[in-house]
C-alpha cells in the first residue's frame, strides 16, 4: 500500500490575545472550513447548505468528501461518509492563553494528490487566517512566514513485512495528540498492540483505497500478520484519559471529545509492522482524525532503552 501527501505550515504571531481550546484542532478545522469555503468553492456564489458540486470543490474533497460509487473497497460499504484527507498538524495546548507577540505553528496534511491549483488554493488560505477572529475570545494573528509545501509518500508491504526477521525489538509509541479508541462505546485506556494494528490496517486500506494505492494481495496475507501482533507485548503505558469538548460555531453547540494522551513500548517480532506503524504517522488513526486527533511518533529503541523501559 501506498500514500502519497502534501504539508503546508504558517507561522503566525497573536495581534490580540485569545484563548486556545485544550485541543485546537477543532477551532484551526472550523477556521480553515470558513476560509476554504470562500476560496475553494468551485460555485461563483458559496454554497450555503450541501455542496453542489462535490467533484470539483476543494472544500467538499478535503472536508466532506463523498464516496465514490461503486466504493473502491468493501470497507467502504454502507458507509455514509469517507474520511477526510485533511488532517490538522496541531498539539495538545490545555486551554493555553495566547498573548500578543505570542507566536506559534500551524501545519496541514492532506492525504493524496492535489492539482497546482488545489495548492495554490490552500496556501492562499493559509494567507488569509488573519481575516478571521479565532476562538470564543476571537483573537487576532498575523502572518509570519508561510513554509515551502513538501510533497512525498509513504509505503508498506505485507509481504515484504512477512520477510523481515522476527526477533524480539523494541519501540515506543508517542501520542502526540489524543488518541480516541472505543470498545462498546467505551475509550479504551488499555491498548493491546493486534486490537491497535487491527485498527490502523482497516483505516490504511481504506485511505490507500481513497486517496493512494493499495496493493490487492495485503488482504490475503493479512491474516498471517494479525497472528504475528499477538506475540507483540505492551509494557510500560503510561496513558492518561482526557475529555473535553468542542464548540461548533456554526450549530452554537458544544460536542464531547476523549482520547489518551501519552506513550507505551512496544516489544516483540516488530520489524515486520514498523513500515505500517510509520504510515500511521502520516494517517493518525482513531476516532476525530479531522480534528488532529490521533497523531502519533514511533521511537525505534536500543536494547538498553528496552531493557529499561520493561
Amino acid at each position: 500500500m501506498r500514500l502519497p501527501y502534501s504539508e503546508f505550515a504558517a507561522t503566525y504571531q497573536v495581534v490580540t490575545p485569545f484563548r486556545s481550546p485544550a485541543h485546537p484542532g477543532s477551532m484551526w478545522r472550523g477556521t480553515l472550513g470558513r476560509l476554504l469555503r470562500a476560496h475553494g468553492c468551485a460555485k461563483q456564489s458559496v454554497c450555503q447548505e450541501s455542496c453542489q458540486s462535490p467533484q470539483s470543490c476543494l472544500y467538499s474533497k478535503l472536508f466532506d468528501p463523498p464516496i465514490p460509487s461503486p466504493p473502491p473497497h468493501r470497507f467502504l460499504r454502507g458507509l455514509r461518509e469517507a474520511p477526510p484527507p485533511l488532517l490538522p498538524l496541531i498539539g495538545w495546548s490545555g486551554n493555553e492563553r495566547l498573548a500578543p507577540g505570542d507566536s506559534f505553528r500551524i501545519g496541514l496534511r492532506c492525504l493524496g494528490v492535489l492539482s497546482d491549483q488545489e495548492r495554490l488554493c490552500i496556501e492562499q488560505v493559509l494567507r488569509n487566517v488573519p481575516e478571521l477572529p479565532l476562538g470564543r475570545d476571537e483573537g487576532r494573528v498575523q502572518l509570519v512566514s508561510l513554509s515551502e509545501e513538501i510533497r512525498t509518500e509513504r509505503a508498506a508491504s505485507i509481504r515484504d513485512g512477512l520477510s523481515c526477521p522476527r526477533e524480539s525489538v523494541s519501540a515506543r509509541l508517542h501520542l502526540i495528540t489524543p488518541l480516541w479508541m472505543e470498545q462498546d462505546g467505551r475509550l479504551l485506556t488499555q491498548i493491546e498492540f493486534m486490537r491497535f494494528f487491527t485498527d490502523l490496517m482497516r483505516r490504511l486500506t481504506i485511505l490507500c483505497s481513497l486517496y493512494g494505492v493499495l496493493d490487492p494481495e495485503d488482504e490475503a496475507l493479512f491474516g498471517e500478520l494479525r497472528a504475528l501482533a499477538s506475540a507483540v507485548q505492551v509494557h510500560s503505558a503510561r496513558l492518561v484519559p482526557l475529555r473535553w469538548e468542542r464548540h461548533s460555531r456554526e450549530s452554537d453547540e458544544r460536542h464531547p471529545l476523549l482520547g489518551v494522551l501519552g506513550s507505551l513500548t512496544l516489544t516483540g517480532p516488530l520489524l515486520p509492522f514498523l513500515p505500517f506503524l510509520h504510515m500511521a504517522e502520516i494517517a493518525h488513526l482513531g476516532k476525530s482524525t479531522s480534528f488532529g486527533l490521533g497523531r502519533i511518533q514511533v521511537e525505534p529503541l536500543t536494547t538498553e532503552q528496552s531493557v529499561s523501559a520493561q
